[in-house]
Formats: structure tokens, C-alpha cells, sequence
């Protein structure tokens, strides 16, 4: 008898299960949506009904004999019972709906990227007959999982990634290894292949599931997220160089393809998690292209496949078919054979009786290909021979015995003539694509050296245009500068006028007074050591002007002594005013003048003290601009080399204008021979497609001609018969 129960959920947690292939109790699926599951947090939910509550889905299960004896019953309730342990997907006997547009659409949506449910486990209720129960009244007991049952659920989600991801190669067919992978974990796939296909049994992968043989010390990591860390460990363990990309992958095509650190740099740059820099996607992409060789692609398929797991890989990629389907029981054993080793520790399985009626292919016969079979599964091999599919036929008296020698000879002499063309038209499409390959071979080369050149000329553009701009902001610089000059010119000149008319009213003052006379010579003695501390101070200060960092700042300093010098103009402006009144009343009255000596003596000491502040700002003006103008002088040649190298670079960009005209020249040739070639191969194509209609057309002759002599077979048969047929 069949243990059957039901799972009743809401339709939309449905592809959580198929995603993992695996039902578990709600605490192991990470964002499901909340249900009826959800309020048996540690516990699966089963019913001998589908519907309980508003659930609208339902998942009929089935259990062995063992696991209806883990069953719980809580408070005499008969409809509903609990399971403390997973389940796989191959228990699948029906998933039950009650809304047919509901089922089409969650169907649909695991269908094109979760996992795959045949239409043959679809099951639409018309009616709803749901079992109600208020679960807040029954007394649940939490369930305290192990990390051993969950380091289990990891294992087996590898393991049938693993498994999964192996089976198919490109073409979606199965790979060299995959049934012998399949052996290690169940008996009757085992037998089944090593007497049906009649190839050996390669164990070379045995040893990545349990950690044993050459693999010991290196499988463990595959079922870990692999790190930078550990590529480099293991590339300094077997010394071996690495380097990285510009996209920071490890350049697994420069690494000894042996060494483990070969394996692990391509586990560690393909992956479906968020660290990694290329997705499974990139990895078929990088197979076809054969980035990675053929003979790794199966290895490095099963390694990739346990080091993702089952539930983070889609149904397909490009071509390739990865998630199971389902809808054979070679599936259902592969599904069930992995969930046993790996959750209940059973290292090889056999038959599974309580799965056998759950779902089955149809044997498939094919007259064209050699085939064998694996419990319900058709696996094709190699492409029959004509000879042979015939020999079929004769063996089934399709064909009469006599015949068939002479029917032998004449398709192996067409066999042997179609073989030959075959293999002409081979060659001569083999010396065609030799022939694109070096042509295209040539552009790309070509191409490749005129971006070159186009980038090379695109910085020197750039270069240029930033030059112009520093030339542009150097020349405002100057004409800044200039004007400064300018100003400062005219101020130091209106000073020296104001000096010379102070030196015009001292002569005057000389000339009106010998006792002012002789004053001035102590005062121009005094001058001279006054003089002389002045030039000490304004050597000084040229040792401090040249210490000042920037224009700008000089600038402003400038500006200050500016206002300064013209607050004392303004001053002496006042004491010259006041030394012509002076003057008058000297010129008036000699008496009065010897009086007010005294006091002009004094104000002469002071003007003493004035001047000799003029000077010596005059002179700081006077070095501060020798200083300026060579400063200026220098931005000066700096521009006139800088307006020598754009000079250059005009030269040069004329340079590259005319290569280009050469190279668009060459371009233009190089188009009109790819051209002519191009016309050639039009040319030998056009050949190669007639030889073909000829080779077809011929072939066609040597099947009507074979038909002919079929029908005269069957007309020797027929007046055979008319003679052997007794006279009444």
C-alpha cells in the first residue's frame, strides 16, 4: 500500500520547494511567503485531505514506511499530522489546484527560471472541500534542529548542483562521465549502464562527494565560498605566479592547468553570489569559446555545480539545460539516490519501489542512432550506418535475403563516392576559412593600429587645446601684470616730480638765506649717513623682497606702500604749502626769517626724516619693479617657448592629418582588395553550392534508382508468390 499525504500550502511558496528540490519545515527557506506553513515553524504540515484553511494549493507526497512511523498526531487530531524531517522532491506525486488560472500562472513562472514541473503532476479541483482547524489551539512543541541536519540540507543542495550542472554538456547531451557520477550513488544505475552501454566505469569523480583519494585534501574547500585569500595560499603552496585583470579575476588562462590553484581561481571568478565578477552565464559564454579546454569543461561543470548548490542555479543557460525536469524516473532515482547519501548517510542505493508508479517515460526506438537504456530513460549514442540500419530491416524480414547483397555493394560504391565529395568540399571550405581567417585576421589588425592612432592623435588634440588655454590665461596674467606696471610707473613718476620740486624750492631756499645754506650742508652731510644706513636697509630689503612666494601677494604689498607713499605725498604736500608761506614772509622781512630759522631748522629735520622715507620707499618701488619686470621677462619666454611648442605640435598634427590621408588612403585599398576577395569567395562559394546541387542531384538519382529496384524486389516478390500459389 501507498503512504500518500498531502502538504497544503499557498501557491506561492510552491516554487520554494521545486527551487531547492528538497521540503522542508518553513525555519530553512529564507524569505518564503507566509501560509498555513508558516504557523508550524518547525514541523512539516500534512493532511490526508489537500485544502486546509484558505490554503489553494497542495502538494501530494509519498512516504515510506519508516517515515509514517516519525509521524506526529497533536490533541487526537485525526485530519493533520507533522514530520520533523525533509523530504525530496521525487515524493512528488501531484500538485493539486483549485483555480486553473492560478495554476497557469504559477506554472508558468517556476517554468522559466526556478526549476520545471511536467504538466503530468497537475491536478484542478472543482470543488473546494477544505478542512478548517484553528491551529493557535493546538499545542506544538518546539523542535530543536541539530547543525548536523542542516549542515546535511547544505550537503545535499552541493551535491545535486553538482550533479545537475555536469549532466549536460553544450549540445545538451549527456556528458562522457555522467552516468558513471550517477553509479557511485545507486546499484541499479550502475548495472544498468555498465550492461547496456557496454562502456567502462570511470570513478576518477568518486572522490569529490566523500573527500577521499587525490581528492582529500582539496574537495573540502569546494563546498566553501572560495576567497582571494585561499587562491593565494594555495598559489604560494605549489609556487605558482598569479596575476589579475583589470576587472580583478584572477588570469586563470596563465596558471598551470593541473594545479589545484587552477581549479580554484576559475571557482573563485564564475558564480551566481554577489563576490564573484563573472556570472555562470560568462562561464558557458567562456565554454564555447573555449576559454577553458573541452577536457576540463566536465570537471570543472561538477565542481562549479557543487560550489553554487542546487538552489541558486536556473533552469538553463543558453543552451544548456540544468535544473532536472522531472518527468522521468531516472530523474525521481537521481534526485532520491543524491537525497539519501546525502541526508540519510546511505552511501549506495537500489530500487525504489514506492517511486515507481509516480511518473515514466516511453522507450524510444530509433532506426537512425544506436541507443541504450537506463531504467526509464532513451540515451542516444552514435548515428547508425545505412548498412546497418538495412541489416535491421532484413533481420526483420522487411527486406527479402537474396537481395540485399547486391543492394549492399551498390550503397557502399555511393557511400564510398558521397564520402569522397564530402570530404573535397571539406577541404576546399577548410582553405576558405583559412583564407577569412587571415584576412580578417589582417583587419583586425589594421583596425586595432588605426585607434591607436586615433587616440594618439585625440591626446594630442587635447594637448594642444590645453595649451591654448594655459597660453590664453598666461597672456591675461602679463596684461594684468602689465597694467600694474604701468601704474606703478606713473606713481613713481609723479614722485619724482614732487622730488624735484621739492629740490627746486631747497635751491630757492639756499638762495634766500646762507645761514639756511649752511644748514643744508650739515643737513646733506647728514643726508649722505643717512644715506649710507639707507642703502644697508635697502639691501635688506631686497633680501626680504626676494623671499616673497607668489605675485599676488608682492601685488598687494605694493598697493599698501602705494597708499602709503600717497598719504605722505599728501603730507609733504601740506609742508611744501606751508615752507612757500615761509618763504613769502622771508621774502618779506629778514628779520622775521632769522626768528623762525629755529623753527625751520626743526621742521627742516623733520622734512629730513620725511625724505629719507621717500627715498627709501621709492627705492623698494624702484626694485620691486626691476623685480616684475623680470618676472614678466620670464613669462615672456615662457610663453614664446610655449607658442614654439604649439608651433610644433601644428607641425605635428599636420603630420598625422597627412598619415591618416595615407592611412585612409591604404584603408581604401585594403577595402577594394577585401573587396576583390570577398567577390572571389562569392565566386568559389557559388562553385562549392553548385558541386553540392550536383552531389544532391546525383544522390537523389542514386535513391530513385534504389527505389526502382525496390519496387522491382517487390514485383519479383509478388510474381513469386503468383508462382508458388497453388492452381485450383
Amino acid at each position: 500500500m501507498t503512504n500518500t499525504y498531502y502538504l497544503p500550502i499557498s501557491r506561492t511558496s510552491l516554487s520554494n520547494y521545486i527551487t531547492y528540490a528538497i521540503i522542508l519545515p518553513t525555519r530553512f527557506y529564507p524569505n518564503r511567503v507566509i501560509d498555513l506553513q508558516s504557523n508550524i515553524y518547525d514541523y512539516i504540515l500534512l493532511s490526508k485531505k489537500p485544502f486546509i484553511n484558505s490554503t489553494d494549493c497542495a502538494i501530494e507526497l509519498v512516504l515510506t514506511d519508516s517515515e509514517v512511523k516519525r509521524l506526529k498526531s497533536i490533541d487526537q487530531n485525526s485530519h493533520i499530522v507533522f514530520l520533523d524531517i525533509p523530504l525530496p522532491i521525487s515524493r512528488i506525486k501531484t500538485i493539486n489546484f483549485i483555480n486553473k488560472d492560478h495554476m497557469t500562472i504559477i506554472i508558468s513562472q517556476i517554468n522559466k527560471g526556478t526549476g520545471f514541473i511536467d504538466n503530468k503532476y497537475l491536478k484542478l479541483h472543482n470543488t473546494f472541500d477544505a478542512i478548517n482547524i484553528d491551529l493557535s489551539e493546538l499545542n506544538i512543541d518546539k523542535y530543536l534542529y541539530s547543525d548536523e541536519i542542516k549542515s546535511k540540507i547544505k550537503f545535499f543542495n552541493q551535491i545535486l548542483g553538482g550533479i545537475a550542472f555536469v549532466r549536460y554538456n553544450l549540445n545538451n547531451k549527456y556528458t562522457k562521465n555522467y552516468f558513471s557520477i550517477l553509479s557511485y550513488f545507486n546499484n541499479v544505475i550502475k548495472k544498468e549502464y555498465l550492461n547496456n552501454s557496454q562502456e567502462e566505469l570511470n570513478i576518477h569523480y568518486n572522490g569529490v562527494f566523500d573527500c577521499s583519494g587525490k581528492w582529500e585534501h582539496f574537495a573540502a574547500l569546494v563546498y566553501e565560498t572560495i576567497t582571494d585569500e585561499n587562491i593565494v595560499k594555495y598559489a604560494n603552496d605549489e609556487k605558482i605566479n598569479i596575476s589579475k585583470d583589470i576587472a580583478g579575476n584572477f588570469e586563470f588562462t596563465k596558471i598551470d592547468k593541473q594545479s589545484k590553484t587552477y581549479i580554484y581561481s576559475i571557482l573563485n571568478t564564475y558564480s551566481t553570489f554577489s563576490h564573484t565578477r563573472k556570472s555562470i552565464d560568462d562561464l558557458i559564454s567562456d565554454f564555447l569559446i573555449e576559454k577553458i579546454p573541452k577536457e576540463k569543461q566536465e570537471g570543472i561543470s561538477l565542481l562549479i555545480g557543487i560550489n553554487n548548490g542546487y538552489s541558486s542555479l536556473y533552469n538553463r543557460y543558453k543552451e544548456k539545460t540544468v535544473k532536472f525536469m522531472m518527468d522521468s524516473l531516472l530523474d525521481l532515482y537521481t534526485v532520491e539516490s543524491v537525497f539519501q547519501y546525502a541526508i540519510n548517510d546511505i552511501k549506495t542505493t537500489d530500487k525504489f519501489q514506492y517511486l515507481n508508479n509516480i511518473i515514466k517515460k516511453e522507450s524510444i526506438f530509433n532506426y537512425d542512432y544506436d541507443t541504450y537504456h537506463i531504467v526509464d530513460e532513451t540515451i542516444v549514442t552514435n548515428k547508425k550506418s545505412v548498412l546497418a540500419t538495412i541489416e535491421e530491416k532484413v533481420s526483420e524480414g522487411w527486406i527479402a535475403k537474396n537481395l540485399f547483397d547486391r543492394i549492399k555493394l551498390f550503397i557502399e560504391e555511393i557511400v564510398k563516392k558521397k564520402d569522397n565529395l564530402n570530404q573535397q568540399l571539406k577541404d576546399e571550405i577548410k582553405k576558405e576559412q583559412q583564407s577569412s581567417k587571415e584576412i580578417d585576421h589582417k583587419n583586425t589588425e589594421l583596425l586595432k593600429q588605426k585607434d591607436d592612432l586615433g587616440k594618439e592623435i585625440d591626446e594630442l588634440i587635447e594637448n594642444s587645446k590645453n595649451l591654448n588655454l594655459e597660453k590664453e590665461t598666461l597672456n591675461n596674467k602679463v596684461s594684468e601684470q602689465t597694467k600694474s606696471i604701468e601704474n606703478l610707473n606713473t606713481q613713481i613718476s609723479n614722485k619724482d616730480n614732487l622730488n624735484q620740486q621739492l629740490e627746486n624750492s631747497l635751491k630757492k631756499e639756499q638762495q634766500s638765506s646762507k645761514e639756511i645754506e649752511n644748514k643744508n650742508t650739515e643737513l646733506l652731510k647728514q643726508k649722505d649717513d643717512l644715506g649710507k644706513e639707507i642703502y644697508e636697509l635697502i639691501e635688506n630689503s631686497k633680501n626680504l623682497n626676494l623671499e616673497k612666494e607668489n605675485l599676488i601677494s608682492k601685488v598687494s604689498e605694493q598697493t599698501k606702500s602705494i597708499e602709503n607713499l600717497n598719504t605722505q605725498i599728501s603730507n609733504k604736500d601740506n609742508l611744501n604749502q606751508q615752507l612757500e608761506n615761509s618763504l613769502k614772509k622771508e621774502q618779506q622781512s629778514s628779520k622775521e626769517i632769522e626768528n623762525k630759522n629755529t623753527e625751520l631748522l626743526k621742521q627742516k629735520d623733520d622734512l629730513g626724516k620725511e625724505i629719507y622715507e621717500l627715498i627709501e620707499n621709492s627705492k623698494n618701488l624702484n626694485l620691486e619693479k626691476e623685480n616684475l619686470i623680470s618676472k614678466v621677462s620670464e613669462q615672456t619666454k615662457s610663453i614664446e617657448n610655449l607658442n614654439t611648442q604649439i608651433s610644433n605640435k601644428d607641425n605635428l598634427n599636420q603630420q598625422l592629418e597627412n598619415s591618416l590621408k595615407k592611412e585612409q588612403q591604404s584603408n581604401k585599398e585594403i577595402e577594394n582588395k577585401n573587396t576583390e576577395l570577398l567577390k572571389q569567395k562569392d565566386d568559389e562559394i557559388a562553385i562549392i553550392q553548385k558541386r553540392i546541387v550536383d552531389a544532391e542531384h546525383y544522390y537523389k538519382q542514386q535513391k530513385s534508382e534504389i527505389k526502382n529496384l525496390n519496387l522491382q524486389i517487390d514485383t519479383l516478390k509478388v510474381q513469386k508468390e503468383a508462382k508458388n500459389k497453388p492452381i485450383s
